[in-house]
């Protein structure tokens, strides 16, 4: 199997819609935008009849907010997330607020509980909306929640100390909670969150991870009210009664508990508003369930609106909502209505606890999948240049893809000049690319290598001999081992022999050579002159120093041969055992050749003579 390393196939990029938060070719949104619905609402309440505030108050408050989600762009990822949130909510609240006379429905009370009659004048009729508005739980208004109201009581008997005591422990361990979750997100190897949705992973990983996601979350919105609260009572600018406690999980042994009672309700008079109209064009037997279809599609598409402004996403979450009234419907059918239930028994709230945990982590994971994805979408152009110069410097893909994303997180700091999380760059890559296919391609390419068969590596000495062995092609049998520096006994007393056996060998072939052109010369010249007598002896002298050129070069043609030199020492010996014979026989025939070898070993003996 061939892997290419460099291979596209698995790379699919996911389409990314160009919302105006990433459109570079919009303006970016005025931060005073998102306060115009409510400028608008405060003055059609104080100017306007009540019939005006209908065609003129609803048409100008709803374009004032759908104009910057269309046409203008966000700033940052989290601007663009809570502006989608809280504009739908605002046309929610703005349009409830116009549709009937605030002033003489909504009843405010004072510090002892008592009603307070309708506002006169226009100062005062500009405190009540604009507390109307401000404060959406109702807190000190008669339409507040009974939860709320004994909070309240319960709040305004402690004394400033106790009160920011009181809170100060929730603060630190709400605090804790977020720092454990950051710190998980950003551990090694990368945020498996991001990676694989939740709904996808082992039941124990779906279970842990849905209920640190869920503690996390709230802790993130209860930390935000509790600093406030303790803030605003520690400068003397809110009595404690003023800040009830913003969630009551102790009373959700129910979905219509945990709903109703356990989370903040902060959109519950609005939303209240809308399913209290529409449920009373239907029979009595289907209000509750259209009061609840109403009201959490409602809450479904506020959120659904924020996650589409940043990632195009939405759908989970709308899904999420409306699957809680279905919920809540049933239960109702089943057990009645549980919101009047005062003193349930303890095994009945624990068996409520169990199925209101149960139903709501099943149904989670469509919330949670998205709220991962669009909380960890960074839209920012910076960081997409940044990002792209990265991963061209170092590919993100292979074994070493955590080292090389390291590497990525360290050069997007230094060229954003901030600290860029390593799950916010896994994020990122997890929307571009499918990194599941990658994955995949990584064990293709562990497959790869386990088909390999296994070998080992010759040892330094066996690579040694096999190298020697290459260099010398005959090697002798009985020679010393390889690689060996000591010679052995016999294989100096064959170097000796041999090199005996080549100087006799040359000698004899010397004198033979002298001997047969010693022969050839006539035998009727004797009277020479002392003149031709010093020229033959220079010429035999010439003849010897060529012998002893020849007799070199074969020494080094031996040398250089050494397979052919051993091959023929049997004949050298046999020549060396013949040299004598034929010195004698050659010196019984002439005399001359006697003197002429005399005068040649002198003269080899002699190197000045013979140069």
């Amino acid at each position: 199997m061939t892997v290419n390393f460099y291979s596209t196939e698995g790379l699919t990029r996911h389409k990314i819609p160009q919302l105006p938060e990433i459109d570079p070719s919009k303006p970016v949104a005025p931060s005073w935008f998102t306060q115009l619905p409510y400028i608008v609402t405060v003055a059609s309440i104080l100017f306007l009849p009540l019939h005006l505030r209908r065609w003129i108050g609803i048409p100008v408050s709803v374009a004032s907010i759908i104009y910057p989600l269309v046409y203008l762009r966000q700033p940052d990822a989290f601007t663009a997330y809570f502006v989608g949130n809280l504009q739908i909510f605002a046309i929610i609240q703005t349009t409830s607020f116009l549709s009937v006379d605030s002033e003489k429905i909504l009843v405010k009370l004072d510090s002892q509980g008592n009603e307070k009659p309708p506002p006169v004048g226009l100062w005062e009729r500009f405190k009540f909306v604009a507390e109307l508005i401000a404060n959406p739980r109702g807190i000190h208004w008669k339409w507040a929640r009974s939860i709320d109201k004994q909070e309240i009581e319960k709040e305004g008997r402690k004394t400033r100390w106790q009160f920011v005591t009181d809170r100060l422990p929730n603060v630190m361990t709400q605090i804790l909670i977020l720092d454990m979750f950051e710190t998980y997100v950003h551990t090694p190897p990368y945020d498996l969150l991001t990676l694989r949705p939740i709904s996808s992973q082992r039941y124990l990983m779906q279970v842990f991870h849905l209920i640190f996601i869920g503690i996390s979350s709230f802790s993130c919105v209860n930390l935000a009210y509790s600093l406030t609260s303790v803030v605003c009572v520690v400068i003397g600018l809110n009595n404690p009664s003023d800040w009830p406690r913003f969630f009551n999980m102790a009373e959700a042994y129910s979905i219509q508990r945990l709903w109703g009672i356990g989370w903040h309700g902060l959109f519950r008079r609005s939303i209240k508003f809308y399913g209290d109209s529409i449920g009373s064009l239907f029979p009595k037997y289907a209000k509750m369930p259209v009061k609840m279809l109403v009201a959490f599609s409602l809450t479904g598409l506020s959120h659904a609106m924020g996650a589409y402004v940043l990632a195009g996403l939405g759908l989970g979450q709308f899904c999420f909502f409306l699957v809680q009234a279905v919920g809540i419907v049933v239960e109702f059918m089943i057990l009645g209505n549980t919101i009047s239930l005062k003193t349930p028994t303890m095994k009945r709230r624990l068996l409520g606890y169990l199925y209101t945990a149960i139903f709501v982590g099943v149904t989670g994971r469509l919330f949670l999948d998205e709220f991962v994805r669009f909380t960890s979408h960074n839209t920012s152009m910076d960081f997409e240049i940044a990002l792209y110069r990265a991963i061209a410097q170092a590919r993100p893909v292979g074994v070493h893809k955590h080292f090389q994303v390291l590497a990525m997180q360290h050069s997007m700091s230094i060229e954003l000049q901030e600290d860029v999380g390593v799950n916010e760059i896994w994020s990122k890559l997890a929307s571009l690319y499918n990194l599941e296919e990658l994955d995949n391609q990584d064990l293709a390419e562990d497959d790869f290598l386990s088909t390999v068969e296994p070998f080992e590596l010759p040892h330094d000495a066996e690579f040694i001999e096999l190298w020697q062995r290459r260099a010398f092609k005959s090697p002798r049998e009985d020679a010393s081992p390889l690689g060996s520096p000591i010679p052995t006994p016999e294989d100096e007393a064959e170097s000796s022999l041999s090199e005996a056996e080549m100087d006799a060998e040359q000698e004899s072939d010397s004198e033979q050579k002298i001997a047969t052109k010693s022969e050839k010369r006539p035998s009727s010249t004797r009277r020479r002159s002392a003149i031709g007598r010093f020229n033959k002896q220079d010429h035999v002298e010439e003849v010897d120093e060529h012998e002893h050129v020849q007799l070199a070069n074969e020494g080094e043609d031996v040398d250089e041969d050494d397979t052919n030199t051993r091959s023929s020492r049997s004949k050298t010996a046999k020549a060396a055992a013949d040299a004598p014979k034929k010195a004698k026989a050659t010196s019984t025939g002439s005399a001359r050749p006697k003197a002429t070898r005399g005068r040649t070993s002198s003269t080899r003996s002699n190197p000045k003579r013979r140069e």
